[in-house]
């Protein structure tokens, strides 16, 4: 007992040298070991009787013949394995118990390190994550990179339990390692399961909305306006074709897939007419599907003006006066837009009253002169003054929606001039409901 009441229990006696080989170069003072005879002290001192331990077997003395630290079975204190005593709590330690420990310590050992494998793997699948969110275009990859987030998981989930199994052997034992690393266990399986999961739910509503499917879309959108700006329509109507069945609700794409059907006709008398009359049903039927698919109003004038243009290739006035009129009357048309299918009805039967004057121009006259309209066959007078009746009934139109057109100022001048040319007068009556027009010959 010394003055202050500190009660030594255990003295350490330094000495210099070892007692074995008697030499001191290799030989630890305080742990009292020597690098050079470890083995033969070793096997010595498992001969020796001890009061507290079985005799040290030849496994045993192997197992200890590296100097590894270890717990105090007492005091949990770390010590090393071929310390005598604790140097902590001064316990005799048993070179069996301290074998074992050794043992417990390396097992351990290779645990933590698969335990920092399994964090490891567990961090890629947050890096996985990240680097969609970083590179936006690749969400479109989802459906597919989500098997990659999966094997991260699987390879997490299968190094955990791994490493649980092995963590478990020491589950009653007396050190925070343990439960640190049963913690950090859990940690890495939430971060990879939490991970997968966000991945695996986009991958979902991706795969749901087709948003996969827009880079195949994309592409084939853009080479069938290739296509169709070069004037190779077969192949841009099939590029177009491939678009929809990725993109059918593209309402654009579908008015370029019925515009490149139409461009396949040919105006041409010695064209073929079986592959024309195809090319005119085909068109207008996807054309009649886009006017039923959308409400757009843009899309919807110029699926119209399509429509009417088909008409006027194939000279069927009737169905190009009804579609102009309809694009007209569109609601919520534009007065612009409306004024322009007046202007371009309009303009077909001031055509038409040029083309009735055509074949009464008097040739003897240098200048431009016409035989007065009433020496006229009777059918064709009739078919001039009622060509001109719409031509003036539609300018008026054109008025109504765009009082300063000049296109139609500008028309309606040019048919009085014509007219005069023939000696034919026109007399307007302003009625509550409509202009209504009386034409008279010139005598």
């Amino acid at each position: 007992m010394s003055d202050n009441g500190i009660k030594i229990k255990n003295v350490v006696n330094l000495q210099e040298r070892c007692d074995v080989c008697h030499q001191s170069d290799m030989f630890d003072p305080e742990t009292q070991f020597c690098g050079r005879c470890q083995h033969i002290a070793l096997v010595a001192s498992s001969k020796e009787e001890k009061l507290n331990a079985a005799p040290l077997p030849e496994f045993l003395a192997r197992r200890l013949s590296s100097n590894t630290a270890i717990r105090c079975r007492s005091c949990n204190q770390f010590i090393m394995s071929r310390d005598t005593s604790c140097r902590h709590c001064g316990t005799y330690l048993r070179f069996d118990e301290s074998a074992q420990d050794v043992q417990n310590e390396k097992f351990l050992t290779e645990t933590f390190d698969r335990l920092n494998t399994c964090k490891s793997a567990s961090g890629l699948s947050l890096e996985y994550l990240k680097f969609h969110f970083w590179f936006f275009p690749l969400l479109i990859l989802t459906p597919l990179t989500a098997i990659g987030s999966f094997v991260l998981f699987v390879r997490t989930l299968w190094l955990s339990l791994r490493c649980w199994i092995r963590l478990s052997y020491f589950k009653e034992f007396p050190d925070n390692r343990i439960i640190d690393g049963f913690r950090d266990l859990r940690i890495s399986l939430a971060k990879s399961l939490g991970a997968f999961l966000v991945i695996a739910s986009l991958g979902a509503v991706v795969a749901y909305s087709g948003a996969m499917m827009l880079p195949l879309f994309w592409d084939n959108y853009t080479r069938g306006q290739r296509e169709f700006n070069v004037g190779r329509y077969v192949e841009a109507e099939a590029f177009f074709a491939k678009a929809l069945e990725t993109n059918p609700n593209d309402i654009d794409v579908h008015i370029y897939y019925a515009r490149s059907i139409w461009k396949q006709y040919v105006n041409d008398s010695n064209a073929d007419k079986e592959k024309n009359n195809v090319a005119l049903t085909r068109a207008v039927r996807e054309f009649r599907k886009i006017l039923a698919n959308t409400k757009d109003l843009d899309k919807k004038d110029s699926v119209y003006l399509d429509l009417a243009t088909i008409y006027k290739t194939t000279n069927n006035r009737e169905e190009y006066e009804q579609w102009l009129l309809a694009r007209a009357r569109i609601e919520g048309q534009t007065p612009k837009n409306q004024a322009d299918s007046y202007i371009k009805l309009a303009t077909a039967y001031g055509n038409d009253v040029s083309d009735l004057m055509l074949p009464y121009l008097i040739k003897e006259r240098i200048d431009r002169s016409y035989r007065p309209i009433n020496t006229w066959a009777i059918e064709d007078s009739l078919k001039l003054e009622n060509s001109a009746k719409k031509a003036l009934f539609y300018l008026d139109e054109v008025e109504k929606a765009d009082a300063k057109n000049l296109e139609a100022n500008a028309l309606r001048a040019n048919l009085y001039r014509a007219f005069e040319k023939i000696n034919l007068n026109v007399n307007e009556k302003q009625t509550e409901n409509a202009t209504t027009f009386e034409f008279s010959y010139i005598k």
